[in-house]
């Protein structure tokens, strides 16, 4: 006697539907063309302190777009996807987001 395999779509998890993601990926991406959005470590004295802080949240950033990124592109692929049209809303790959913040 086998359960059967329940599975769920990442879009059934809160703040995961494809309207939330595109609401979420649109003010991320405003983000990366707004300085005044970007943390600024301008009150820090130390360069190497204020710079290394600066390198650590841009790769932190980079690296969250790519996971995301690689989950909704895997769940696209699968069999059970309540996402269509992601390219609407990813406008870029992890590749791109990395140049873009410079990483």
């Amino acid at each position: 006697e086998s359960n059967p395999k329940i599975t769920l779509s990442m879009a059934g998890y809160p703040g995961l539907s494809q309207g939330d993601l595109e609401q979420g990926i649109g003010q991320f991406y405003t983000s990366l063309y707004s300085p005044q959005e970007v943390p600024s470590f301008d009150m820090l004295k130390d360069l190497a302190v204020r710079n290394e802080c600066r390198s650590r949240t841009t790769v932190n950033v980079w690296e969250a777009y790519r996971r995301l990124y690689e989950a909704i592109m895997e769940e696209v692929t699968g069999d059970h996807s309540d996402y269509s049209n992601v390219e609407s809303f990813l406008g870029h790959d992890p590749d791109q987001v990395r140049t873009l913040l410079s990483v």
